[in-house]
């Protein structure tokens, strides 16, 4: 006996068959990671669009000091505060032309250190201390040598 198109058997199996083949394109499609636009960089909102780059902060260098940055394009004047100074006083960072103030700090001993920001926006503000806060990871680098 020939099949013919009007068979319900042979029907459902096209049926089926092209909703697999459109499930998988579904899917393939949902795998594709679309690069973000030109000056824009993907943050930490799930993938979402910033228009922002991602800041490096903090940044430990291999001699042990460490640069925080913060970008506060408004403000007049950064500081860093917290157990990073090792009981100084506070910190002045500079503006960059970008609107992210930098500090580097140390060297420092291996230890997890705490530090906040307080910046000024206007003369007239005093300083505030920022909600971002931070911790920097020094770690002690040893290295060993193989036994002969």
């Amino acid at each position: 006996m020939v099949a013919t198109i009007g068979h319900p058997s042979l029907m459902l199996k096209i049926i089926l068959f092209a909703m697999v083949i459109t499930g998988a394109v579904i899917v393939a499609m949902a795998q594709i990671q679309v690069p973000p636009a030109a000056g824009r960089a993907v943050g930490r909102g799930g993938g979402m669009l910033t228009p922002y780059t991602a800041l490096q902060s903090p940044e430990v260098h291999p001699d042990r000091t460490v640069t925080l940055r913060f970008r506060a394009p408004s403000a007049t004047r950064v500081e860093v505060v917290g157990e990073i100074l090792q009981g100084k006083g506070s910190v002045a960072m500079t503006k960059g032309e970008d609107g992210v103030w930098t500090a580097t700090l140390g060297p420092l001993p291996p230890e997890i250190w705490i530090y906040n920001f307080r910046s000024k926006e206007s003369k007239s503000q005093t300083l505030e201390s920022r909600h971002q806060a931070g911790a920097a990871r020094i770690r002690d680098v040893q290295f060993r040598r193989s036994a002969r």
